[in-house]
């Protein structure tokens, strides 16, 4: 996979973690206004915005490692000048 595409993945699933929390808040707020208990709902929006954040780590992760992997490629066929 495309490194573009991994960060792009990554920013997607941070993304949608960040709504899913902004949900979850607002529904803990409204739950005791409207009078509608909402447990299992609260909990599928808290498992998945976890899960999303999860994935976006994951997506991050394998980014760095390809950063890190082609940068050690390029010292290993990097010359250096003798001083002298």
């Amino acid at each position: 996979m495309h490194r573009a595409r991994l960060i792009q993945s990554a920013i997607l699933f941070v993304t949608l973690c960040i709504f899913l929390a902004v949900l979850l808040v607002a529904c803990l707020f409204l739950m005791p206004v409207v009078g509608i208990p909402a447990g299992l709902l609260v909990a599928v929006l808290f498992l998945s915005s976890l899960s999303s954040l999860a994935i976006a780590l994951a997506f991050f992760m394998r980014e760095i490692f390809l950063a890190l992997e082609a940068t050690a490629d390029e010292t290993e066929h990097t010359t250096t000048v003798p001083k002298g």
